[in-house]
């Protein structure tokens, strides 16, 4: 995968995924971390490897890099791993 690409998926996504969800009406009072609001927060570990990803059509590409779930915290609260 190009460096273009890699930069593209760790600068402008992982900058847009915590404010889109304000375009929801049901989701008002998320995507902001100001004093008072709800600290609904998921951390992410960026992991370095061969991994291959599949979109919706069933094609298959492969990265070197990925993300996976860390930690997660609701309402402040964290949520224990299954």
């Amino acid at each position: 995968m190009s460096n273009r690409i890699l930069n593209y998926l760790t600068k402008e996504i992982l900058g847009t995924i915590d404010i889109m969800q304000v375009g929801f009406p049901f989701l008002r009072d998320k995507g902001t971390l100001n004093v008072g609001a709800p600290a609904d927060i998921a951390i992410l570990e960026l992991r370095e490897g061969n991994f291959s990803f599949i979109d919706n059509y069933e094609n298959v590409r492969s990265g070197t890099q990925r993300l996976f779930p860390f930690e997660t915290l609701l309402a402040g609260k964290r949520v224990p791993r299954a």
